[in-house]
Formats: structure tokens, sequence, C-alpha cells
């Protein structure tokens, strides 16, 4: 498996379909989707076991959310891919955007220490201040400019899973 895309679903009854469809295309043998539903309170999983699912579309269920970022590690857990990535299930990011930063990851960079992140584009102004804040934040953390921190999706090395040490398990994970 080359890459595993983990997408943490919370409450997503209503959109998952769309999200399924979306997922379709970019599904092949070197392809995993986990579909993480993060202990939702609507009927997110049992709508996605109602859907016809390939079997490298993987919806796995975590009983009680304790933080966007456990459903992440969750799905990480499970991953196989040589390289990981996660995204939101809303379809903030595409999942053709994951497959773009792979293949910039896969092309361009040299070291399995490098990470690929997206960019979030038309926010609204406190939207786009809080994310000003958190780059100047982990800018500081990082001493290395760093915009736009909790932009989807995240692609990396797997070897990457050996440096994670108590990672949050709330919506801090994208900055650690």
């Amino acid at each position: 498996m080359k890459l595993s895309i983990i997408i943490p679903c919370y409450n997503e009854e209503l959109s998952l379909k769309k999200l399924v469809d979306n997922c379709f295309e970019y599904i092949n043998n070197d392809v995993e989707i986990i579909l993480v539903d993060n202990g939702s309170l609507d009927n997110t999983f049992e709508s996605l076991l109602s859907l016809r699912l390939p079997s490298n579309l993987v919806p796995v269920r975590v009983e009680k959310n304790i933080g966007y970022g456990n459903g992440i590690l969750y799905g990480l857990n499970l991953a196989k891919g040589e390289v990981i990535s996660w995204t939101h299930a809303d379809l903030q990011t595409d999942v053709s955007d994951v497959l773009k930063g792979y293949k910039k990851f896969e092309n361009e960079l040299i070291s399995k220490k490098c990470m690929v992140k997206g960019e979030r584009k038309n926010r609204n102004l406190l939207d786009f201040f809080f994310t000003f804040c958190m780059g100047i934040y982990s800018s500081i953390l990082l001493n290395k400019w760093m915009y736009d921190i909790n932009a989807q999706p995240k692609i990396f090395h797997r070897s990457f899973l050996e440096e994670f040490e108590n990672p949050p398990l709330d919506f801090s994970l994208d900055l650690y």
C-alpha cells in the first residue's frame, strides 16, 4: 500500500454519500481510505455500512468521541500505507487535493522527514485571524514560518508515527 488517507467523520450522516462518491474515483490497489466515525451522535456509522464500499474504503468506529485527534490517531493505527494523510470529511478539502499533495511529496521531497500540508482559501475574517494567530504561535514554537497549520490535507511518511509521543487527542493534533 502506497498511500493511506484517514478521514475522521463526526455527525456526517447527511454528507457521507457525497464524500464516498468523491472517494470512489481515487481508490485503487495503491490507495486506501479509512473513514473513522469518531463517536458520532447521529447515524454516521450505520450510513457508512449501508453504502456499497470497495475493500480499500474502510469504515471503522470509535465508540466515544474524545476529540478530533483521537479519531485521526485511531485511523493512523490502522493505516497500511507507506505515506499517510488525513483530511476532513466535510469536503473542505477534496480527496483529489490529497492526491495532488501526494504527487508533490513523491516527486519533489527527498526526505522522509518532510511533510506536505494544504492551504485554505476564501475564509472569513475571523477564521483568517484565528489561522494567522495559530501560524504565529506555531512559527515561534518551531522556529520556522508556518502558515495555516490546521489546513488539510496533511501528508507525511509513516516514519513520522515513530516520533509521536503522547500526541494530543483534540484539534491541536494538527499543530503537534
